[in-house]
C-alpha cells in the first residue's frame, strides 16, 4: 500500500488497504470466535468437572450411608441374636429356678419334719436322762448307807482292843476292806454329783465366798490322804481376799477332785502346788503336780463322762472316770473355763478360771 502511494496510485492503495483491513478483521473475528469457543469449552469442561466432583461426593456420601446402614443392620442382627440367646437363657434359668425353688420348698418341709422329730427325740432323751439320773441317784443313795455301815464297823475294829491281837494278814484284810469302802464311796459320790448336776445345776446355791478360804478348806480335807503317800501340799494365795459369787459345795467338789487326782498320780515324797491368783477380771486356781503326766491322746477326752483316759494311781488307786467331767460341769456352771498343761513323766497342771463379776 505504501508503494502504491509512492507511485501516486491512491485508489489502488485505498483498495488494497481496505482489503487488508477486511482480512485483518476477518482474522480477528476468527480469533475471537475461537477464543469464545475455547471459553465455552472450558466452561463446559469445568461444569463437567464440578458435576463429576458432585457425583464423586454423592457416591462417597452414599457409600458412607450404605456403610452406616449396613453397620446398623449388623448391629441390629447381632442385638437380635444376643437378645434371643439371652431370652432363651432366661427361660432356661427361670425354669431351673422354679425347679430349685420347688426342691428348696420340699427340703424345707423335710427339714421342718426332721426338726420336729429331732425336738421330740430330744425331749424324750431329756425325760429318759432325768429318769436315769433319778434311778442312778436312788441306787447310789441306797448303796451309800451299807458302805457307810461297813466303814463304821472297820473303824470300830481298828479302835477296839482286839485289833492289836490281829495278825498281819488280818490287819491287811481290814485295810483292804477300808480302802474298798473308800473307793466305793468315791464312786457313789461321783454318781450322785453327776446326777444332781444334770438335773438341778447350781441354781439357788450361789453365795459370796472368799476363794482362798474355799481352797484352804479343801487342802485340809485331803491333807491326810497326801500324808499317807508322804506328799506335801504347798498353798500360794494373794495377800487380800477374792470374793466371788459361787456354789461353795460344788466348788469344794471341783477343787477336791483336782487335788485327789494330783495325789493319786504323784509319787511318794513329792510336792503338790496349789495357787490362787487374781487377774483383772478373773480369779485363777491351779493345781500342779510332778507326777506321771497325761499322754497327748488322752488330753482331748479326759473331761468326758466315763472317759477311757483313766489309769490306776501310783499306789494302785482305781479310777472311776467321772471326776474330771464333774469338775468341768461345775466350772462351766459358774461360767468359767478349765484347761490343762501336761508332760508325760514330768507332771500335770490343771487351771480353773472364774469370772469375778
Amino acid at each position: 500500500a505504501n508503494n502504491l502511494l509512492k507511485n501516486n496510485s491512491v485508489d489502488s492503495a485505498y483498495s488494497y488497504r481496505t482489503k487488508q483491513f477486511n482480512i485483518t478483521d476477518s482474522l480477528y473475528h476468527l480469533s475471537s470466535v475461537e477464543n469464545l469457543q475455547d471459553v465455552l469449552l472450558y466452561r463446559q469442561l469445568k461444569e463437567q468437572d464440578l458435576k463429576l466432583n458432585e457425583l464423586e461426593e454423592s457416591n462417597k456420601s452414599q457409600k458412607n450411608r450404605i456403610f452406616i446402614y449396613l453397620t446398623m443392620a449388623m448391629f441390629a442382627i447381632v442385638s437380635l441374636v444376643l437378645t434371643s440367646i439371652s431370652l432363651n437363657n432366661y427361660r432356661k434359668n427361670l425354669k431351673r429356678q422354679k425347679q430349685l425353688n420347688q426342691q428348696i420348698s420340699e427340703q424345707n418341709l423335710q427339714i421342718t419334719l426332721n426338726r420336729n422329730e429331732l425336738e421330740q427325740a430330744i425331749e424324750e432323751l431329756k425325760l429318759l436322762n432325768t429318769e436315769k439320773n433319778r434311778l442312778l441317784g436312788m441306787v447310789a443313795h441306797d448303796l451309800r448307807g451299807p458302805i457307810y455301815n461297813i466303814t463304821g464297823v472297820v473303824q470300830l475294829l481298828e479302835s477296839s482292843e482286839q485289833y492289836s491281837k490281829f495278825d498281819e494278814s488280818d490287819a491287811q484284810l481290814i485295810e483292804l476292806i477300808k480302802k474298798s469302802c473308800e473307793n466305793a464311796l468315791e464312786v457313789i459320790n461321783d454318781l450322785l454329783d453327776a446326777a444332781k448336776l444334770d438335773n438341778d445345776g447350781i441354781d439357788g446355791e450361789m453365795e459370796v465366798c472368799n476363794v482362798s478360804d474355799i481352797v484352804k478348806d479343801v487342802i485340809r480335807l485331803y491333807q491326810s490322804r497326801a500324808t499317807q503317800k508322804n506328799i506335801a501340799i504347798s498353798f500360794f494365795k494373794p495377800s487380800g481376799t477374792i470374793d466371788i459369787a459361787i456354789s461353795k459345795e460344788k466348788m469344794n467338789r471341783a477343787i477336791g477332785n483336782l487335788l485327789s487326782n494330783a495325789i493319786k498320780f504323784s509319787h511318794k515324797n513329792e510336792t503338790i502346788n496349789v495357787t490362787v491368783a487374781k487377774t483383772e477380771n478373773h480369779v485363777l486356781i491351779s493345781v500342779s503336780d510332778n507326777g506321771v503326766g497325761i499322754p497327748t491322746a488322752d488330753r482331748a477326752i479326759i473331761f468326758d463322762k466315763f472317759t477311757k483316759a483313766k489309769r490306776p494311781g501310783t499306789d494302785g488307786e482305781k479310777p472311776v472316770g467321772l471326776g474330771m467331767s464333774i469338775v468341768k460341769q461345775i466350772v462351766e456352771a459358774h461360767k468359767g473355763t478349765i484347761w490343762l498343761e501336761s508332760e508325760v513323766g514330768k507332771g500335770t497342771t490343771f487351771y480353773i478360771e472364774l469370772p469375778l463379776g
